[in-house]
């Protein structure tokens, strides 16, 4: 999940993808600790959301390809898997 509003928690993603599938986890890293602006959720602005199966994950990112969260635009796209 990229351009996550930073206003977005990782409970946030979670309620959003559980609505429309079960999700498995959900991550969303944080920036390095020397880089902390003023905001208190100091994520880098992207997300990563597991589904069960690759059905669960393609009805999710179809059903939310034109989703907004807190007046962003998510853009929503499937993740390398390094094997």
């Amino acid at each position: 999940v990229k351009n996550l509003p930073f206003e977005a928690t990782e409970a946030d993603l979670r309620q959003l993808f559980s609505s429309f599938s079960e999700v498995k986890s959900v991550r969303v890293p944080k920036k390095n600790l020397q880089f902390t602006s003023h905001r208190s959720n100091n994520h880098r602005g992207f997300g990563f959301v597991e589904f069960l199966s690759r059905q669960e994950a393609a009805n999710a990112l179809q059903s939310l390809s034109n989703t907004h969260l807190y007046g962003r635009h998510l853009v929503l796209q499937y993740a390398q898997l390094d094997k």
